[in-house]
């Protein structure tokens, strides 16, 4: 288990999105990652409208929906910065 206290953490949806879409799995993600006490979550996701589920995310944490373009696009930074 990777620990994500006070990290903005960025992940995606499941491989399995027909199975387990985006809009049921999201509310479940934010509370996992809130819980792990990560300072923030980005979310990449299909182009499919689910904003209204960022709710899940009011009081606990900032949360952004970014498409798989900007996710690539923030881990791309993210790796050329790393200086552990």
């Amino acid at each position: 288990m990777i620990n994500v206290t006070g990290k903005i953490v960025l992940c995606s949806a499941p491989l399995q999105a027909k199975l387990n879409p985006p809009r049921l799995m999201l509310p479940a993600i934010i509370g996992d990652v809130a819980n792990a006490g990560a300072a923030g979550l980005i979310f990449a996701q299909y182009t499919v409208n689910i904003l209204e589920d960022l709710d899940a995310c009011n009081g606990s944490m900032p949360c952004v929906l970014v498409d798989y373009e900007i996710a690539n696009r923030i881990r791309s930074y993210v790796a050329s910065t790393r200086w552990d």
